[in-house]
């Protein structure tokens, strides 16, 4: 599966980079402008490939991977600490999306920005 690691150069947090690099990540500078996230969502939806992504800030559990592998879902979500609460559903922050879905509706991000954020199932 592919991991991503969305970023702005300067709010990139070590722990997340040395997450990201004992996992294979990608990391994809999003600084260009207020686009730049959006675009990169949309490259990775019209690839039709699974995909992990994994906010700038976010350390996922040490079996994250493992566990999106594992869920039958099209959309599967870790939980994580946001401001002191736990967060999931709401936030991108560290979600997986199936190549079931990203084949099944090849055009959605590109055709209704937002629309598609309505939830997930949490591992």
């Amino acid at each position: 599966m592919r991991i991503v690691i969305p970023y702005t150069p300067a709010r990139l947090a070590p722990r997340t980079r040395a997450w990201g690099e004992a996992n294979g990540a990608e990391f994809r500078d999003t600084s260009a402008d207020t686009e730049a996230y959006f675009r990169l969502l949309a490259e990775l939806w019209r690839d039709g490939e699974a995909f992990m992504l994994v906010d700038h800030d976010i350390v996922p559990p040490p079996d994250a991977v493992q566990r999106f592998a594992a869920c039958a879902e099209d959309v599967c979500c870790h939980p994580f600490l946001i401001l002191g609460m736990w967060s999931a559903a709401e936030e991108l922050g560290c979600t997986r999306f199936s190549r079931v879905l990203v084949r099944k509706y090849p055009n959605l991000v590109d055709e209704s920005p937002g629309a598609f954020l309505g939830g997930c199932r949490r591992v």
